[in-house]
């Protein structure tokens, strides 16, 4: 949720009535790669940001569906956590994460959760980080920018793979530190 009163900015929807999260299937057309994404615009009154949508939502790209269901559900919790990260940073705190922190807490967040929540078609536990993150950046040479302007695809691999790193030798307490920074 976020909620103005506590916070002082009149700009951003508010917490009362209740604010539902919006899971928005959106067709970005067939050359896009996203999976999802949570912007925080959508956070925002239209009188103060106009393309916002005034709501709490996810946009899950709807071609990639038949294709990669488990990663889409693996990209809500993923999303949900760059949710609750920008209320619990830029609302309550007005602190910002730098991209290669807040994309590697949300991979955390997905290689902690989603392995409890989905099952693949064998029936074990689903798990996009190691899946699909690892194995990615196995296969780079070093020829992408994990911190500064040169985020990109080949990040989430270094995020989710750090991130896994991180879960695994520290634990989850140290995913929580991370939540107070």
């Amino acid at each position: 949720r976020c909620s103005s009163d506590l916070h002082g900015d009149p700009d951003l929807i508010q917490d009362e009535p209740l604010q539902d999260v919006n899971v928005i299937l959106g067709d970005p057309g067939a050359e896009t790669g996203w999976g999802g994404y949570f912007s925080f615009g959508n956070n925002f009154l239209t009188s103060k940001y106009a393309d916002s949508n005034q709501a709490l939502a996810f946009v899950i790209n709807v071609r990639l569906i038949d294709r990669m269901k488990l990663s889409l559900l693996s990209a809500l919790v993923h999303e949900a956590m760059h949710m609750a990260n920008a209320y619990q940073r830029t609302v309550k705190r007005g602190l910002r994460h730098e991209s290669w922190l807040e994309e590697t807490t949300a991979l955390m967040a997905e290689d902690i959760v989603v392995a409890g929540l989905l099952k693949n078609s064998a029936g074990t536990p689903y798990n996009d980080i190691s899946n699909s993150r690892i194995p990615h950046y196995m296969s780079f040479t070093g020829s992408f920018g994990y911190i500064g302007p040169n985020w990109g695809l080949g990040t989430y691999a270094a995020g989710g793979s750090f991130g896994a790193f991180l879960n695994r030798r520290y634990g989850i307490g140290l995913f929580k530190q991370l939540q107070d920074v």
